[in-house]
């Protein structure tokens, strides 16, 4: 919110078992710094409903580049949306997901597959949109980890092509991206779009 430009828009939504939207597309910072400090931890957890919900939201913004930042300990227990239901709609939308995931302790054994599935499960959904997961054991870092998230919104590059299959079938095409790395430099990793739906004419 501090790198924030005047013309940045910010939503909330919290969720526990039940979706709550906080705060509309503002560029009220300090309005949403303050609802973002009066969040609390409690119920359930509708993640996949979370997300889904916020992803048709943000294409009401009026930024060309979009981001959803998901702040999670990433049990999901309680959503009625599937991840394939989900994973398809962020693959239409053109913001990217970065998720933040809390994981201050180490899970009991009893609670170690849900702790485990939860934690793969936010990979899963920030990498279908070029985005990636942070995990957090102390919370201290996270102030570290949102400037980081800024300035990675800020400093990337954007590539373009033309794909050689030109047919308008609707149809979901995967997209690679392979990087030189560059002599003598430290290791650049690139991050990327897993793909995108062709136009389809026909509907």
């Amino acid at each position: 919110l501090k790198t924030a430009n005047r013309r940045d828009e910010f939503f909330i939504v919290f969720f526990s078992d039940q979706l709550e939207l906080a705060s509309d597309f503002s560029t009220a910072t300090e309005e949403i710094q303050h609802q973002l400090f009066s969040a609390l931890a409690d119920g359930r957890t509708a993640l996949l409903d979370a997300v889904y919900y916020a992803s048709q939201r943000i294409r009401r913004g009026s930024a060309t580049r979009k981001a959803l930042v998901l702040i999670s300990d990433g049990d999901e227990n309680s959503s009625r949306y599937t991840e394939f239901e989900v994973r398809n709609l962020l693959q239409e939308s053109d913001a990217q997901l970065f998720a933040i995931g809390l994981y201050r302790r180490v899970p009991a054994d009893t609670e170690h597959r849900e702790a485990l599935i939860g934690r793969t499960l936010m990979t899963r959904l920030a990498e279908v949109t070029g985005g990636f997961q942070y995990p957090v054991q102390n919370l201290n870092e996270l102030p570290q980890v949102a400037a980081t998230i800024s300035a990675l919104m800020r400093n990337q590059y954007i590539l373009s092509y033309r794909p050689t299959n030109q047919q308008a079938d609707g149809k979901y095409r995967r997209v690679t991206v392979k990087l030189a790395q560059p002599a003598g430099r430290a290791p650049c990793r690139p991050y990327w779009r897993a793909g995108y739906y062709a136009p389809d004419l026909l509907h």
